[in-house]
């Protein structure tokens, strides 16, 4: 679960997918988990 989470981030991060769309649900809601993890 944590090594999944950190993957997704990592993929978001690389395609600057949250960086580009702040206020993308999908992308919040993997912040938020990595977080929570």
């Amino acid at each position: 679960m944590v090594r999944n989470c950190k993957k997704k981030e990592r993929d978001f991060r690389r395609i600057s997918i949250c960086e580009l769309k702040r206020t993308d649900k999908i992308c919040n809601k993997i912040k938020r988990l990595c977080e929570k993890l």
